[in-house]
């Protein structure tokens, strides 16, 4: 390392998000169980300024999940 502060990369940065989620409620006696499930979408896009390089990313996710309680 020298000390000397190199270029600087400027990046002009962009993320859409969206997230859905869905669960029921299932009561037997004294028990009740509830699935459910996350669906997450995220696009995230990077354009490095003065030139034509981009960083692009895609996540779509499904995030299940199970809670179960006693009354």
């Amino acid at each position: 390392m020298t000390g000397v502060a190199g270029p600087t990369t400027n990046f002009d940065n962009a993320t859409d998000a969206h997230a859905v989620y869905i669960d029921d409620r299932i009561a037997i006696g004294n028990w009740c169980i509830v699935p459910g499930v996350r669906f997450e979408h995220i696009d995230t896009k990077r354009q490095q300024r003065d030139t034509t390089t981009q960083f692009e990313s895609l996540n779509n996710k499904a995030l299940p999940s199970l809670m179960s309680r006693t009354s």
